[in-house]
């Protein structure tokens, strides 16, 4: 938490994570799938900010063919932190035949 109790704005958020740079993964063969490291925190707010303004962005393997599935997984980690950062809930599933669950 910031001063007053607020969250972190997302950008302070991404700077704090500690997995910010994804440097290598093993391609099917067992090469290296890259040979310099992903900015994940900017491709964190190119998709949060595609996901916000409900628009499409060109996907991120035609651009960047290294980004393998830990990355995208790390992606997705700093968005969801961010979004908890500025106060989302996660859902919480109901157990099957719950009274309120709907099918």
């Amino acid at each position: 938490m910031t001063i007053a109790g607020m969250a972190p704005s997302f950008p302070t958020l991404l700077r704090l994570h500690s997995k910010a740079v994804h440097t290598a993964g093993i391609g099917p063969t067992g090469e290296p799938t890259m040979q310099t490291p992903l900015d994940l925190h900017a491709l964190a707010l190119e998709v949060k900010a595609a996901q916000d303004s409900t628009s499409q962005i060109q996907p991120i393997t035609d651009r960047l063919p290294a980004f393998d599935l830990p990355a995208a997984y790390e992606v997705a980690n700093l968005i969801h932190d961010a979004r908890q950062a500025e106060g989302a809930r996660p859902l919480i599933p109901l157990p099957t035949g719950h009274p309120t669950a709907r099918c």
